[in-house]
This record gives C-alpha cells, structure tokens and sequence, in this order.
C-alpha cells in the first residue's frame, strides 16, 4: 500500500483542475470485483472537492450502495465545496489541529530542532505538523513570509503602484516555486527502453498532468504563504492592541512574529483592533477565492489594495482614542 501498489487500493485524484466522469466509472468498476488480496477494496478520493458535477452524481449511487467489502474515503480540506447530496451520504471525520505542545514535543523530540526554532515553527503551524514540517524543510517559504511581514510594514503612506508591485513579486515567487516541479526530471525518462510506445506515451501524458497539477499546488501554496505572513501581522496587531488596553505589559505580548515586534507596536499606533481584524478576513477571503481556481494576480493585487486601504484609512489619530461600543478601544500605547 504503502508503494502504491497493492491490488485492493484505488486512489483517484484530479487529472488537471478536475476529477472527470471517467475516472468515477473506472472506480465503480473496479469496485465490483471481488478483492484479490485483502478482505475488501479500499477507494481513497482524494482533493474529493474537485470532482466536476456529472462525476459528483455519478458516484451518488455507489455512495447509496457501495459494494459490500469495500470502504470509500473522500479526503478534501475544503468540504464546503462538495455538493450537500454528497456530504449527506458520508460519514464525516474531521482533523482537528495538535496542540502546541505535542508540535513542539515532536519537533524537539523526532526531530531534534532546539527549544527556540521549535517554539517559532509551533507558532507558524497552527496545530498541523505537516505545516511545521514543511517550514521547517523548505526555506524559502520561511524566505516568503519575512517577505510578506516587510510589505504589511510597507503598506503605511505606500504608493498605490508600489503596492501593486509587491502583488506582481509575490505572484513571481510563485511562479518560481512552480517552475521547480516543472523543470523536474520525469522517472520515467530512465524506463524508455522497457516500454512498448504506446505505453510510454500514456506514462509521459500521465506524468505531465500530475507535475502541472503539483505546480499549480506549489503556486496556490506559495500565495497561501504570502497571505499567511500578511494575516499574522495583522492578527499581532491585534494582539498587541488588546493587550495594551487591558492593562498588561507589552513583554507578555504573545506574538507570531516577534522578531518584529517593533514595527508592529508603531502600527498598533494607526491601526484600530477593529481594522486589523478586517485585514485578517481579507487574507482568508483571498486564501478561499485561490482554492477556487482565481486569477491569481487579481487576487493578490485586489486583497494589498485592501490592506493599504486600512493601513492608511483617514482620521484615526496616531496613538490615542476609542472606538465606542467595540470593547476594544485605545489607550496607554506609548
């Protein structure tokens, strides 16, 4: 199973943008013979989101009445996209975030990285320790939210074409992220010899789909990572706002990004709680539109447009005032 191989296991998942009608009826009739080895066939569908309408209802029925030794799972981090009459014949299990200490546990544990960077990949990974990993392993997605950090400080009093210009370098360092999987070395590159030519060219078909497939994944996730490092400033500011007016002291802040603690006590100066935590929304609204196959320059450009807007939205008075009925106003920030 765990090559890939085993006889009993399906794995569908999308071939482009979709997973296609085809591929359901493939399913189905795998799904009909008699497991070969283990006591039932198991069918993993995964980015189960992406499934067009007409395989949508095409796998209803099986869903209704799956074969008896058989288990049919639908894996996708995004289940608001699958249609109601899909959902309603599923069984949902949901995976809910690690606690921070069990990141943190495991990172110093298994994986032998010092309390400090621990704690900074705990902070990053909201509770998935795929997300701390991969910081952890891949640098430049550490390199592209320091840079996201460096444009929510540059938003205050930033020209509107410079603000577009850090929608142009975020989208260009996505592009690199994806150009790495395109330019990579196909496997099957080394088997042309063993394989008849029809055969080869249905591999080649096949493997080139699943590297635009992974490109377009690592594009999407190297955006996610920019708006991520624009939502985390913006959640400390925030954080820092809240704290202040409650009376406590700006050294028990519990930042995600200390190390620019600074620059975000001066934008706690001109950014009410009310207008960071709008921030916050725009990311994640621009997170949901790029699951959603969005141009993704509009995307980044509409959402900095946005946040330059609250950053620099007139007749908030630097350091000092209140919002009335918030709960959350002003006071005592030097």
């Amino acid at each position: 199973m765990l090559d890939g191989v085993h006889p009993d296991l399906f794995e569908l998942e999308p071939e482009g943008n979709f997973i296609r009608i085809t591929q359901v009826l493939e399913l189905q009739h795998a799904l009909g013979l008699k497991p070969l080895e283990a006591g039932r066939a198991v069918a993993i569908i995964d980015d189960a989101d992406a499934m067009n309408e007409e395989a949508a209802n095409t796998l209803l029925k099986t869903l209704e009445e799956p074969p008896g030794d058989s288990v049919i799972i639908l894996a996708t981090s995004l289940p608001e996209r699958l249609p109601p009459t899909v959902v309603s014949r599923c069984c949902q299990v949901r995976f809910r975030p690690l606690r921070p200490a069990e990141v943190k546990a495991f990172l110093m544990e298994r994986r032998g990285v010092g309390e400090e960077e621990a704690e900074r990949l705990t902070a990053l990974s909201g509770g998935i320790l795929s997300r701390a990993l991969s910081f952890l392993e891949d640098g430049s997605r550490m390199n592209r939210r320091e840079e996201a950090l460096r444009m929510a400080e540059a938003l205050r009093g930033c020209p509107l074409h410079e603000v577009l210009g850090m929608a142009q370098r975020a989208l260009k360092g996505a592009e690199e992220a994806a150009g790495r999987v395109r330019d990579e070395e196909a496997g099957i590159r080394e088997m042309r010899e063993a394989l008849d030519p029809r055969t080869l060219q249905r591999l080649e078909k096949a493997e080139k789909t699943r590297r635009e497939r992974e490109a377009r994944r690592r594009r999407d996730q190297a955006l996610r990572d920019y708006l991520q490092g624009l939502s985390s400033w913006f959640r400390d500011v925030v954080v820092f706002s809240q704290l202040v007016e409650e009376g406590g002291a700006e050294g028990a802040v519990a930042l995600e990004n200390p190390d620019h603690a600074e620059a975000i006590h001066q934008a706690s100066h001109y950014i009410y709680p009310e207008g960071a935590v709008e921030a916050v929304r725009a990311c994640e609204r621009a997170a949901r539109l790029l699951s959603r196959n969005a141009n993704p320059l509009l995307v980044m450009e509409n959402v900095l447009l946005e946040l330059h807007a609250l950053a620099n939205r007139p007749g908030w008075p630097r350091g000092s005032g209140s919002v009335s009925g918030s709960g959350m106003g002003r006071g005592g920030v030097r």
